[in-house]
């Protein structure tokens, strides 16, 4: 459990939590492993019991191998962001979620983190196109994230 006071742990994640926000979690995976990953909060209204966001990779050989895919990834250079270390993709092909309130635990017992970086407006931009115009979003899904 987290040292610092309920009340200042629940401002933190209040003001971190927001579209763009870059944060650090372990996810599962369909193979049964647990690795960390780097999320981008994608919600334009973060009151809503649902946080989606994308997944982030810096293995990044599948998308250099599968051109196909590249008008749903955007690209980031390694340390264009200072916390991807290496080229990174932000894969736009499919949307994931988690409950604001998995997400609030998850940040109480410290096992996710809020990085306090959030996408630049270059970036930003670039997700609000990619969502705009992707084929595999739904409708339904489009109207909550995309601004």
């Amino acid at each position: 459990m987290s040292k610092y006071p309920p009340k200042e742990i629940a401002k933190a994640f209040k003001h971190a939590l927001r579209r763009g926000a870059i944060i650090r979690t372990k996810i599962g995976f369909s193979d049964g492993s647990r690795r960390i990953k780097y999320l981008i909060i994608l919600n334009k209204d973060l009151s809503l019991d649902i946080i989606y966001f994308f997944t982030t990779y810096s293995k990044i050989d599948f998308f250099n191998n599968n051109q196909r895919f590249e008008p749903d990834i955007i690209r980031i250079p390694r340390r264009k962001i200072s916390c991807f270390y290496r080229d990174t993709i932000i894969d736009c092909r499919q949307e994931h979620k988690l409950t604001r309130k998995k997400l609030w635990k998850r940040f109480q017992e410290e096992e996710l983190k809020l990085e306090e970086y959030y996408l630049p407006n270059n970036y930003l931009n670039k997700l609000n196109e990619v969502i705009r115009n992707s084929s595999l979003l739904s409708d339904k899904i489009k109207k909550i994230i995309d601004p």
